[in-house]
């Protein structure tokens, strides 16, 4: 009996779930049947009537009067009743639209407002008053304004529709619409709305459809596609290249373009993976560089404010908002459509000449060095002789367009967009995951330090706006550091194809006789560091230690200026900045082995005596002989050059960091600059003291008497 009673319950389980089976498939093919017949109707033309008799309604929309019938009918009540009843629910007379909130141009009200004259206070109620209203209507309506709203009316249902059933059956809605073509056809839809006719605008389209187009997009490529062997391939390619095609079928249409572009960069977000590949596919990349030239050709490039072309809602020009838009979602695709849509891209040519060109067009400017840097970046991982070949080159060019950018920047206009876009992309390329391949090309053999060279060239520029010059000044010591940071090949290829002395002359003929500001000085102690570092003279980060040594000359040089290291050639602003600097010194040196490393490295030692000896005798001939000076410790102290010192003078400022070095290495030639110091009687006893100081805190040492340096190149 148990056995019977579970083979029943097996049965029946096996019954219910063929019975569920059954009914989706019968939902499924009713939804086909539905789909497509809304899509067909869609498609009708609503000023073509049927042959034969011509029904009441289609008298009334006709031109010129038509006779009354002689007797007019009389319906009971109860008839009128019952047929407002049989109205769907949400259906208004005055609308005809079950989704007036869904209606194109955000107004639910009478959809044949400002033809002519209003038919929505007409009563249904009253057979005569509507035989009345009809004859006087005729003598208004325009039967082609009728026609137009009627069909968008008709094509916003469809849209609705099919965006309602892509959210409760995506497989039948993605693959039916693929079958009848409805993704075309609902990209191809006008808002006829007659408000914009004759605007030059052409006529936007349909955001229900592109609602409708993006949600069955993003289901397709997020269930793999749900396509019969007839519908095509997997994922959303047809989708995409549906998209694709009507934004190239409307590339003249502004108004279109601004509402289509954006939804193929909103299909990419919500759905990468699959829209990637759909992208690489399709071609997309070169596919819509061809539409920004066909834009750019037919109305050429300016501002989206500018007085030219056609303008749109509040003086917009929707020409330049078209153009604008395929370029955005151009470089959204080349950012994130992967290496391969990138690789595809550059190989291609079109899209790298196209963005070179408008590069140099202000309206442009900004996106296409977008679409560059997202070249560049791309491209970075190709190991394919073919593709890092095109790389190569595509690398290349960007680097020889720096010095068009700079004599535009030196021109009588003082023009810097160009120059400070094109090293803010470059800095952004080497930012981003593909930045270690970026430098290793940029410092092997093959690249001949070009880099560094064109860069470096920029400081060689006669600015004439001093604004623009300290701009330049800047932006290079930035990017100088993005193509240094963390490569010990880079900063090696650097000094040798370049030179941190060749910087220095540069830089100091490019900032001419202003003194160094505290930015100047925090961007060369950035790339001393290679990290960030604060300009408000707070402590550096934890860990920071110096990592390129040629910088802290450069550093020095800055600070000693034109008139030397004495005080009285600086005013109080360089001497507060001189202290920041001795004070972040002292830090690096006293917290680092690998720091002092590499202040040897760079003979700072040897800056800083020199520094000493001038601020010692600045110290002397300003004290007063007659008054002790409370500053001075015992000559028996030995911690007067450590950091517990109280003296805040530069002079045991210096002589700190004096120790430092001098604890790490202290050479022949250091020995007799020191000895040749304290026997010169300009220094006085309180420098003597000083420096005896420093050299007695060298002296001592904590810690290991040797160490290994593990950092350099080479040492695994």
């Amino acid at each position: 009996g148990g056995i019977g009673s579970r083979g029943s319950s097996s049965g029946d389980l096996a019954s219910a779930m063929g019975s569920r089976s059954a009914a989706r498939g019968s939902r499924e093919r009713l939804g086909r049947h539905v789909v497509g017949a809304v899509m067909d109707a869609s498609r009708l033309d609503i000023t073509a009537e049927p042959a034969g008799e011509r029904t009441e309604g289609a008298s009334a929309v006709a031109p010129g009067p038509s006779p009354a019938p002689a007797t007019p009918p009389k319906e009971p009540a109860e008839s009128v009743e019952s047929a407002e009843s049989a109205e769907p629910r949400g259906f208004t007379a005055a609308s005809g639209n079950p989704f007036g909130d869904d209606d194109d141009d955000g107004n639910a009200g009478d959809p044949f407002d400002g033809i002519g004259g209003s038919v929505s206070e007409v009563s249904v109620s009253s057979p005569a008053a509507s035989s009345r209203a009809r004859v006087t209507a005729r003598q208004f309506l325009d039967p082609e304004d009728v026609a137009a709203k009627a069909g968008s009316l008709l094509r916003r249902h469809a849209a609705h529709f099919v965006h309602r059933l892509t959210a409760s059956c995506p497989r039948v809605a993605i693959d039916v619409a693929r079958g009848r073509g409805a993704w075309t056809q609902l990209l191809s839809h006008d808002c006829r709305s007659p408000g914009v006719r004759g605007s030059g605008l052409g006529f936007p389209v349909s955001p229900g459809g592109v609602a409708a187009w993006l949600a069955g997009a993003a289901a397709a490529g997020d269930g793999g596609g749900h396509v019969t062997v007839d519908a095509g391939t997997g994922g959303n390619e047809p989708e995409v290249t549906a998209m694709l095609d009507a934004i190239e079928s409307r590339a003249l249409q502004p108004a279109a373009v601004v509402v289509l572009a954006p939804a193929l960069s909103r299909l990419l977000a919500a759905s990468p993976r699959p829209t990637a590949v759909a992208l690489l596919r399709a071609d997309a990349a070169s596919r819509l560089a061809g539409v920004a030239k066909v834009q750019a050709d037919a109305w050429g490039v300016t501002s989206v404010t500018s007085a030219e072309g056609v303008k749109g809602v509040e003086g917009v020009n929707v020409e330049a908002l078209a153009t604008r838009g395929v370029l955005e979602v151009l470089s959204t695709v080349l950012e994130r459509g992967g290496p391969a849509v990138g690789a595809a891209a550059t190989a291609s040519g079109t899209v790298v000449d196209l963005m070179f060109e408008l590069a140099w067009t202000p309206g442009t400017q900004g996106l296409a060095v977008r679409c560059l840097t997202a070249l560049v970046a791309s491209g970075a991982g190709g190991s394919h002789g073919g593709s890092k070949g095109a790389w190569s080159a595509l690398l290349r060019r960007y680097l020889q367009s720096l010095p068009r950018a700079r004599e535009a920047a030196a021109g009588p206009g003082g023009d810097s967009a160009a120059l400070t876009a094109l090293l803010a992309g470059l800095r952004a390329a080497l930012a981003g995951p593909g930045g270690a391949a970026i430098r290793s090309h940029l410092a092997s053999p093959e690249a001949n330090g070009e880099a560094y060279v064109q860069v470096i060239s920029l400081l060689n520029g006669e600015y004439g706006d001093a604004r623009v010059r300290e701009l330049v000044v800047l932006d290079v010591l930035s990017t100088l550091r993005s193509l240094l940071a963390e490569s010990e090949d880079a900063a090696s290829a650097f000094g040798r194809d370049v030179g941190y002395e060749t910087l220095n002359a540069a830089l100091r003929t490019a900032w001419g006789d202003a003194p160094a500001s505290r930015t100047l000085l925090a961007r060369v102690l950035q790339l001393a560091v290679d990290a960030d570092f604060p300009e408000d003279g707070r402590d550096p980060a934890a860990g920071a230690v110096i990592r390129n040594p040629g910088a802290l000359p450069v550093i020095t040089s800055l600070l000693r200026g034109r008139g030397g290291w004495t005080a009285k050639a600086i005013g109080s602003d360089q001497a507060t900045l001189r202290t920041w600097i001795l004070d972040v010194f002292a830090r690096l040196l006293g917290d680092s082995v690998a720091s002092r490393a590499a202040a040897d490295q760079a003979d700072l030692l040897g800056e800083l005596l020199e520094w000493f000896a001038d601020a010692a005798r600045d110290d002397e001939g300003q004290r007063d002989e007659n008054v002790p000076d409370s500053r001075v410790e015992r000559e028996g102290d030995d911690d007067t050059a450590g950091s517990g010192s109280s003296d805040d003078s530069t002079s045991a400022r210096i002589a700190v960091c004096i120790g430092s070095c001098a604890s790490h290495s202290l050479s022949a030639r250091n020995f007799r600059t020191v000895f040749r110091m304290l026997a010169d009687p300009r220094m006085g006893p309180r420098g003597r003291r000083l420096l005896l100081s420093a050299l007695r805190a060298a002296a001592r040492r904590d810690g290991p008497a040797a160490y290994f340096d593990f950092t350099g190149a080479g040492n695994g």
